[in-house]
């Protein structure tokens, strides 16, 4: 930014302007005062400023304005936005808490069911029916539920289709 012909930074212009406030408010020691003489003294357009922000009428104007405003007020709106998002963060982590536990409490027991079943079909033991000894004869059941004895039947009379 140019100012009094000039290029300045941004932290040159934010020092001026404490030390034209510490001036306003008779806060300024005297090395910050030579300072701000210096810095006037640069140019017209400076030394302009300087007075157009020392006037009285201009402080008085804005002092005026900024009595106006209810600082109470501003603090409990400050205060209520404050305490509604306190809650909405905090719902939004217990939120988060809760799901993990509901997830880790399914897996649980989803886990211990699968095992349950695992483990009992380790432990059955399948019946065992003893296979009696047959006789000397065969038979074949059809697919219509017959029941041929082939010792019964002529096997010269069997034919395959």
């Amino acid at each position: 930014m140019k100012i009094g012909g000039t290029f300045m930074k941004i932290e040159e212009l934010t020092n001026i302007a404490e030390l034209i406030a510490k001036d306003i408010s008779n806060q300024i020691t005297e090395e910050e005062k030579s300072e701000l003489d210096k810095w006037k003294n640069l140019s017209k357009r400076n030394a302009a400023l300087y007075k157009k922000l020392y006037k009285w009428e201009n402080y008085k104007k804005h002092n005026v304005l900024y009595s106006e405003i209810d600082v109470d007020k501003g603090w409990d709106a400050v205060a209520q936005k404050t305490d509604k998002n306190t809650v909405r963060i905090m719902a939004r982590v217990y939120m988060k808490y809760a799901a993990a536990a509901v997830v880790f409490i399914v897996m649980t027991l989803g886990s211990y069911s699968y095992l349950k079943k695992i483990s009992a079909k380790k432990n059955s033991t399948a019946e065992v029916t003893s296979i009696v000894p047959g006789t000397n004869s065969a038979r074949i059941i059809l697919a219509d539920g017959k029941i041929v004895d082939l010792d019964k039947v002529n096997i010269s009379g069997l034919s395959e289709k």
